[in-house]
């Protein structure tokens, strides 16, 4: 299955709905989110997206990468003048999914939108 959310409907999201202000902000700030997922695995034996995807030659920073037992995730950001303007979210194994978000958003928004979701490992975004 593959969803693409264009930036206008971003952009109406972040003017209706309830949320706070950085919460807001980063929604604004981006261009389309992506994501693709192999819901039948049956059918593609042995795909781990991890193994497939080579972020090293797109200039992308590895700021977190966890291999578990059945599962491997990679989150790859690619920052031009100060903004993130790609973020990848690789998982790969049991479950394939990429999640690719494009846009200008500050690397402190990720920030507050990590403390919003309780994920300590983005705080590195802060040093992009």
């Amino acid at each position: 299955m593959a969803l693409r959310v264009p930036g206008i409907v971003m952009r109406l999201a972040a003017s209706l709905g309830d949320l706070d202000r950085e919460e807001k902000a980063l929604l604004r700030s981006m261009r389309s989110v992506t994501v693709l997922t192999i819901e039948d695995s049956y059918r593609y034996p042995g795909l781990n997206f991890t193994e497939e995807i080579r972020l090293n030659g797109d200039h992308y920073q590895l700021l977190m990468e966890v291999h578990d037992q059945d599962e491997d995730v990679l989150i790859a950001a690619r920052e031009k003048n100060g903004k993130v303007r790609d973020l990848i979210v690789v998982v790969g194994g049991d479950e394939n999914v990429l999640v690719h978000v494009r846009g200008r958003m500050e690397s402190d928004l990720l920030e507050n939108l990590a403390d919003v979701a309780g994920i300590d490992q983005l705080h590195v975004t802060a040093h992009l």
